[in-house]
């Protein structure tokens, strides 16, 4: 049978795309609709309609599949079953015969029917008799039905002239920055520009009755033919159809009626449009029809849609051009626009629905008289369309503030009101001032922009050009979010949210850090730092990067040098589902399981029952938790690290200061009422865990035991954070990096990877990887400059809380009177006995291990770092010395061959730390 029989293209049918063009409209910039059926209908159903031949409407048609089955022709071959009739006079003869013969069934000996057949056949006219009668009388209790309905819908159907319908929806909604006074973009806006009758192109009026409403200029406003079609395959659980004329269409959009998928509202539909024909003329409704539909780009009426498309005026486009913009009408959402792809199918597929839907515009147009077949055929490829831009309805959402404005803000204002949809916003003339602080905003992309001139740019060049960044910043004392940046486009990936979140590595140890504190064990208990150790339930051993050793250290510094072996026992000891109940409580909302890939709700109530039962500690997550395996996204860290600059208070991050209905009149405004507060952890346990990390700086500035601070003096804690590529074989790369941390007036969270790919390749711009303290450093570091500035002016240095020493000291796996061997750290928790290789009393000179552990040492100066006259210093050598590390004084390390401040790759000594299971090499630091 042909593929291509006379109900519609068989692929389309009962193949993957189901429900081809049964969808409703929907006007949403990101394509996903406005909650009605999509623009693919149920996508893949197995039943729909595909696309008619030749041309015709594909709402019209179903197929089954490939090869759909056609009707019987008058070429096919008789059927082979039933009864015939052997033609004959009544008696026999030769060449005659008289009765009836049966193909295949059995008949009686005296040729005529049995009994039992004639009985048999007598109930089945009866059978079918009775069905019949059935039908005959449900269509005339639907017919009454109909008629009810209509006489009904006459008492209250109401058509709006247009210009109360412009008025109407004309009803926007604007953002604003912070301060109330500066616009960032605005939703909802019907950029229309309206055409008057006389203006409107004939073209465009033949085009939309081509690809619409064919007998447009014959019916007076409902197509009877077309309600009842639509109805009857409706009803008997065929595809759903339209059966609607322009005026019906028209009338629908205006009354919002859209979501009634009901003849009932067929029915109301009609009554108006009837009532609209005798209000206006032809002409005259084909324009408003025109004027006022949705095309997709944020574009109302055909006038804004050229420019939207094309960047010119309607008078200027070419038939080709003016039969792209009607295609858009069939689903307003992206799915004919040739640079939207809303449903993200494979670039080939998703230009080839475009362009049949174009090319079906372009035949109707030959067949209403539109085109001439001759000019048809020069019109072979789909015309250029230019880039999106954030016009009309949303004007700033391709700016960086974009996903604020046009995701986050819009949906959160949704909640506060109690609307059900967002689209409720865009028509109710509100007025939403966001949290973003214009300057504070400003700041953030000039830092971590690749483009321009701020730290990430200085950090890039033409070899690490795929690096993209992702930063936030909060106000601790009130969880507003004051700087968002995720990208330079608001409509595409956004780098700092739950779209894409990543392995923070090293930078989760602070939740690790205060779930030990919590569980009553101090920042000053004693831990085995060896350089690998394996544990029980856990086949390949923990080990830490760089082969950093310490037998015997302190979980505050641990912490501060990022070492994996104790914080993988310590998070051992507390609980792995203890470390992620802390992370949550702080702000930590959702983590991605790196083997499924499943996203992790840690609010749903499953999860957190799992996640409080202590007899499976390792349920939800497994130990590596401790130092960051899972991955997260940038606002949550930012949101965590806020709670403890607030001394342990969360509060509930939010993107809405002030919402403002048409009126004037203020609906919503965050306070200490409306914006949730709560005590994540106890303010002790915040003064401690702000105590631990405030020694942390990025590498331009060094690690100082006695806190780093700011230029004017303000006191910061940080964690850096790295996450080691996956390799089949060992590269020594990284994939993620990250700097987190706070002042009491701001916490900042900054992520740096690749562009488009997770276990892509970070390396600074001579080549060598890049690490937490580095990249990200200098962009948290140079933001939190200029903003700690922007927030607090030239007041004086806030303090931090001072220590409160909480906890036992005795608790860790290593104590200072035990054992200090470093032996064979393989076996066991504390190893075989053994040498202390970092004994001062056996340091060699060269070994650059034991200098740095040991500076006093025989053969080590003060600075095993920085070469000195001394021949027992060891000198920094990345090809022959492991671990080589910075200089004490911040500067670049000895021998590095990187003319610039980052040095190289191996003089980052307590930066990357390594771990290795059976599935992944996992690094953390």
């Amino acid at each position: 049978m042909n593929d291509y029989g006379p109900r519609g293209y068989g692929d389309y049918g009962s193949g993957d795309y189901g429900r081809y063009d049964g969808g409703r409209r929907g006007d949403d910039f990101f394509g996903r609709g406005d909650g009605r059926e999509g623009d693919y209908g149920s996508y893949r159903e197995g039943r729909g309609s595909g696309f008619s031949a030749p041309y015709d409407e594909p709402s019209r048609s179903r197929s089954s599949g490939a090869g759909s089955v056609r009707p019987p022709s008058p070429h096919d071959e008789p059927l082979t079953t039933g009864r015939a009739r052997v033609p004959g006079a009544d008696s026999a003869g030769p060449g005659r015969a008289r009765g009836s013969a049966r193909v295949g069934g059995k008949r009686a000996p005296s040729g005529e029917l049995s009994e039992e057949e004639e009985k048999a056949r007598k109930k089945a006219k009866k059978k079918k008799r009775r069905r019949r009668n059935l039908i005959a009388l449900g269509c005339v209790m639907v017919m009454m039905i109909g008629i009810g309905t209509v006489a009904g819908s006459i008492l209250f159907a109401k058509v709006p002239v247009p210009d109360e319908v412009f008025n109407e929806l004309e009803q926007s909604t604007t953002l604003m920055y912070a301060d109330g006074k500066e616009k960032i973009g605005s939703v909802g806006i019907e950029d229309r520009k309206v055409i008057s009758k006389d203006d409107m192109p004939k073209l465009a009026k033949e085009a939309l009755v081509a690809a619409e409403d064919r007998k447009y200029w014959e019916h007076g406003g409902v197509d009877a033919w077309g309600v009842m079609r639509a109805f009857v395959n409706n009803v008997t659980g065929g595809d759903q159809q339209g059966g609607s004329t322009l005026e019906q269409q028209y009338v629908g959009h205006i009354a919002d009626m859209r979501g009634d998928d009901t003849y009932f509202r067929k029915a109301k539909e009609a009554v108006m449009a009837m009532k609209l024909g005798d209000a206006k003329s032809k002409d005259e409704i084909i324009t408003d029809y025109l004027n006022v539909m949705p095309f997709g780009r944020s574009a109302f009426g055909i006038g804004a849609a050229s420019e939207a498309f094309f960047g010119k005026k309607l008078k200027d486009l070419g038939p080709d051009e003016v039969a792209l913009l009607i295609a858009q009408l069939k689903a307003s959402g992206g799915t004919y626009d040739p640079r939207v792809n809303p449903y993200e199918l494979p670039e080939k597929k998703h230009l080839q629905i475009v362009t049949e839907r174009w090319e079906y515009v372009l035949d109707g147009m030959v067949d209403v008289g539109a085109l001439k077949k001759s000019e048809r055929e020069k019109f072979t490829e789909l015309p250029d369309t230019q880039k999106l831009e954030g016009t009309g309805a949303n004007k700033g959402a391709t700016e960086d503030t974009g996903f604020v404005t046009h995701r986050y803000a819009l949906e959160e204002a949704r909640k506060r009101i109690g609307l059900d949809s967002v689209e409720q916003l865009k028509i109710g003339g509100y007025k939403i001032t966001t949290t973003l602080d214009k300057k504070l905003q400003d700041a953030a992309v000039r830092q971590a922009n690749h483009k321009g001139k701020g730290a990430m740019a200085k950090a890039t060049n033409e070899t690490n050009d795929n690096l993209r960044s992702g930063l936030v910043s909060v106000d601790p004392n009130t969880g507003a979010i004051v700087a968002y940046y995720g990208g330079n486009d608001g409509t595409g990936v956004d780098k700092a949210g739950s779209d894409s979140m990543h392995p923070p590595g090293s930078s989760f140890k602070e939740f690790t850090m205060v779930a030990a504190l919590e569980d009553n064990i101090s920042m000053d208990s004693v831990w085995d730092g060896s350089k690998e150790k394996k544990f029980p339930g856990r086949e390949l051993p923990v080990r830490n990067a760089g082969d950093a050793h310490k037998p015997q250290i302190t979980m505050k510094d641990a912490i501060r040098e990022s070492l994996n072996t104790p914080i993988y026992a310590i998070t051992d000891e507390v609980g792995a589902n203890k470390v992620m109940l802390a992370a949550r409580d702080m702000g930590i909302t959702q983590i991605k399981d790196p083997s499924s890939g499943e996203i992790v709700d840690l609010h749903d109530e499953d999860i957190d029952k799992r996640l409080k039962n202590d007899q499976n500690p390792r349920d939800v997550v497994d130990n590596e938790i401790g130092f960051g395996q899972y991955p997260v996204s940038v606002k949550d860290m930012a949101v965590a690290n806020a709670t403890l600059a607030a001394n342990g208070v969360y509060h509930e991050p939010h993107f809405v200061k002030k919402i403002e209905d048409s009126e004037g009149e203020v609906v919503w405004e965050a306070n200490d009422e409306s914006v949730e507060r709560s005590a994540a952890i106890e303010e002790d346990v915040a003064a401690d865990a702000t105590h631990i990390i405030s020694a942390v700086g990025p590498q331009t500035v060094g690690n100082n035991p006695n806190g780093v601070t700011l230029p004017n003096g303000q006191g910061t804690a940080a964690k850096t954070g790295t996450w080691e590529r996956y390799c089949d074989d060992e590269c020594n790369q990284n994939s993620a990096i990250w700097y987190t941390g706070y002042t009491p007036s701001l916490a900042t969270a900054v992520w740096v990877g690749d562009k488009s790919e997770e276990n892509g390749v970070v390396n600074l711009n001579d080549g060598s990887p890049a690490f937490g303290s580095t990249i990200t450093g200098d962009i948290w570091w140079e933001f939190m400059n200029e903003a700690d500035k922007i927030v607090r002016g030239d007041e004086g240095p806030i303090p931090f809380p001072d220590p409160k020493n909480i906890g036992d000291k005795t608790v860790g796996n290593a104590s200072k009177g035990g054992d200090d061997d470093g032996g064979d750290e393989g076996e066991g928790e504390d190893g075989d006995e053994g040498e202390d290789e970092n004994d001062p009393e056996r340091c060699e000179p060269g070994d650059v291990e034991c200098c740095l552990e040991n500076p006093n040492a025989p053969g080590c100066t003060d600075d095993p770092g920085d070469p000195s006259d001394d021949p027992g210093n060891p000198s920094c050598n990345p090809e022959e010395d492991p671990i080589c590390t910075q200089g004490r004084s911040g500067e670049p390390a000895a021998n590095s061959t990187s003319g610039n401040r980052y040095g190289v790759a191996a003089c980052h000594k307590g930066e990357q730390t390594a771990v290795r299971d059976d599935r992944f090499v996992l690094t953390a630091a």
